[in-house]
């Protein structure tokens, strides 16, 4: 009999088919076209191809693509019998205008007393020309992904170009956008994306572009600034063991002050960490082990001493970071440690002794002369001033001012006493190299006199109640 098929692109073509009954072997008869014209870029869907056999017509028993010359790998079939291309075929590339190859129909269940068969169905392709002005440029995909170690330098190439195709070979030019486009460059020429700047996993290890092409031309090829086609591209920046750091602080190391060594990592939290703390005199060899350190997890202090004198320091840390057990980190002084130094000046009275005179009868909180005060040539130290010696329980001071007061409780009489003594104390709260310190800096010997004051007399009557 005499069998016609027809494509999608309307070719058509005929075949004759003789079905001999009886016989050993099964073979089903392939029904479909032979020869094929197919436009370039045209759907993938090339032809359908079933199966008969002599009990009749069946689909399902298309089982592959026998290749000839390998040609036949461009193509799938699936178990309906639909021959596809797996990519859309391009007749401006060289070799992909002709395909040859063959279908294969299989029965797996012949009827009884026959034995199963193949038929072999030659089948040819040929790739027709499609007339356009121009083609545009397309990615393969709608997304990709790419990756690229962290801390690489900027300009560093993140992994392979992203690149579109174009049948007509235009010169292509690619930009790029998106979510995370600030932090990447790209080679508009290539496609190749580059680091603007060296990534940290451990700050952010996804971000998102959008890579952009056109070939600046329109359908008709004319001038066209329109971006053809785009995808989406998805970078992860990949984690490494890095190592950590120790810091000291301050640069200079000196007796009696605090060295604070602090530990980091950029892989992030650390956990079990073990300080040690030593000195050498050339900061290379000889190290020994230094006491007294007070440690956390992150920082460990340790205060020189005068053995340390003239010897460098070193702070080890020994912990463990997200990447694992057994890491280690070391910071040397860049200088010997040395001497205190004074920092601070104390106040001082300007005498060992002064005086101070105040009228008899002056009332209670009345000043007695003027202040008593102390010079510090570090500006800015706030002065504290205190009462003390024989008779300063008959007087108060103001403790910011170091004026003296007549204290409650006290009469000031010139008749009954003209003479006082005290002692004016003052602090600025500090030591000589700035540290607190509670200490009486200077004191002062103030002798106070009671001036006599012109009374006025009195008389009194006695008994108080007069009568006749």
């Amino acid at each position: 009999m005499t069998l016609k098929a027809s494509d999608e692109s309307g070719a058509t073509d005929t075949a004759t088919v003789t079905i001999r009954l009886g016989g050993n072997r099964w073979n089903p008869a392939v029904i479909g076209p032979r020869e094929i014209r197919f436009p370039e870029n045209g759907t993938w869907r090339v032809a359908t191809y079933t199966a008969s056999t002599p009990a009749g017509p069946t689909n399902g028993w298309i089982v592959s693509v026998e290749t000839g010359g390998g040609e036949g790998d461009f193509f799938d079939i699936d178990d309906a019998g639909v021959l596809t291309f797996k990519e859309p075929p391009n007749y401006k590339d060289p070799g992909d205008n002709e395909y040859s190859f063959s279908i294969t129909a299989y029965d797996p269940n012949p009827p009884r007393g026959q034995r199963p068969g193949k038929t072999f169905f030659n089948v040819k392709v040929t790739v027709i020309d499609v007339e356009e002005a121009n083609e545009q440029p397309a990615f393969a995909d709608a997304t990709t992904t790419r990756s690229i170690i962290e801390n690489t330098v900027a300009g560093e190439n993140v992994g392979d170009p992203v690149t579109a195709t174009d049948p007509d070979r235009d010169a292509l030019e690619y930009t790029l956008g998106g979510t995370d486009a600030s932090s990447f460059d790209i080679d508009s020429s290539t496609g190749q994306l580059l680091t603007d700047a060296a990534l940290d996993h451990e700050t952010k290890s996804s971000y998102s572009v959008t890579v952009s092409v056109r070939d600046s031309k329109d359908s008709d090829g004319n001038p066209d600034t329109t971006m053809d086609d785009s995808i989406e591209v998805t970078i992860t920046v990949t984690n490494e063991d890095e190592d950590g750091t120790v810091t000291l602080a301050p640069p200079q190391p000196q007796v009696g002050t605090a060295l604070t060594a602090t530990l980091s990592d950029p892989d992030g939290t650390v956990r079990g960490t073990t300080w040690a703390w030593e000195s050498s005199s050339d900061g290379n060899t000889g190290w020994t082990a230094a006491s007294g350190a007070t440690s956390t997890v992150t920082t460990s202090s340790y205060t020189p001493v005068d053995a340390d004198l003239g010897m460098y320091l070193r702070a080890t840390a020994t912990y463990t970071d997200p990447e694992g057990p057994g890491k280690s980190a070391e910071a040397v002084s860049g200088n010997p440690v040395q001497a205190r130094t004074v920092t601070n000046s104390n106040p001082e009275f300007s005498a060992g002794t002064t005086t101070r005179a105040v009228d008899e009868g002056t009332v209670v909180g009345g000043n007695v002369g003027a202040p008593v005060t102390a010079t510090d040539t570090d500006n800015g130290d706030t002065l504290t001033y205190g009462l003390e010696g024989d008779d300063a329980a008959a007087f108060e001071i103001d403790s910011t001012s170091g004026q003296i007061e007549v204290a409650t409780g006290t009469t000031l009489d010139f008749e009954t006493r003209s003479s006082y003594s005290v002692v004016v104390s003052v602090r600025d709260s500090k030591d000589d190299f700035d540290a607190a310190d509670m200490a009486t800096d200077d004191t002062i010997d103030v002798s106070i006199t009671v001036a006599n004051v012109d009374e006025d007399g009195t008389v009194t009557l006695a008994p108080p109640q007069p009568q006749v």
